[in-house]
């Protein structure tokens, strides 16, 4: 018989594989009802950067840089709003 983890100290009894997945389980479930119920989906992304849309915000902007590969790539290319231009560090 394979040893077992210590007993969990509020129940007295080990919690295994089976103890996990149900606490795993009971997370997919409460959420999945929460989704349901309120018609709402959490997401990872911020308020701000969903008001932002596909304006891109940084075009026209200023840019530096330390360092350039070469002349025909500056950094002042990084947000020109020309997609045919490209910006690399050395």
């Amino acid at each position: 018989m394979p040893p077992s983890s210590p007993p969990h100290p509020a129940y007295g009894r080990s919690r295994g594989r089976r103890g996990r997945s149900g606490l795993v389980a009971a997370a997919l479930v409460a959420l999945s009802t929460f989704a349901a119920v309120t018609g709402v989906v959490p997401t990872t992304y911020s308020a701000a950067a969903a008001a932002c849309g596909t304006a891109n915000v940084a075009e026209g902007r200023p840019s530096s840089a330390s360092s350039a590969e070469n002349a025909a790539s500056p950094a002042s290319a990084a947000f020109d709003g020309n997609t045919g231009t490209r910006w690399s560090s050395a």
